[in-house]
């Protein structure tokens, strides 16, 4: 599963298709989703957002720019959902977070 991880970490601001993948690591979209579960104990899915949540608190605290584009980078479009999403995994909103870290501290 490392080369799925490896190509999902490459693309995960990327929208994500299913079947892409498969046919890069040479699978069904079946197969791999479930070897990849099977394997790592998370689905795809769960795997890209953790990936994505963890660019975004790199971005935001050591980055400028608004959270809009943190999340627009992040592949989120969704700026409700971003910052939805960031809430329910980290207990804080995007803007929170990031005031939370004192100046000079990132």
């Amino acid at each position: 599963m490392t080369q799925s991880m490896r190509w999902l970490d490459d693309r995960f601001a990327e929208p994500f298709v299913l079947t892409e993948l498969a046919e890069h690591v040479h699978l069904s979209p079946n197969h791999l989703s479930y070897l990849f579960h099977k394997e790592t104990g998370s689905t795809l899915t769960e795997y890209l957002h953790a990936r994505r949540m963890r660019e975004a608190c790199l971005l935001l605290l050591t980055t400028s720019p608004p959270v809009r584009d943190i999340g627009l980078q992040v592949g989120l479009t969704n700026f409700s959902y971003f910052c939805q999403s960031f809430k329910e995994t980290l207990g804080v909103s995007p803007a929170k977070y990031r005031k939370s870290i004192p100046a000079g501290a990132s």
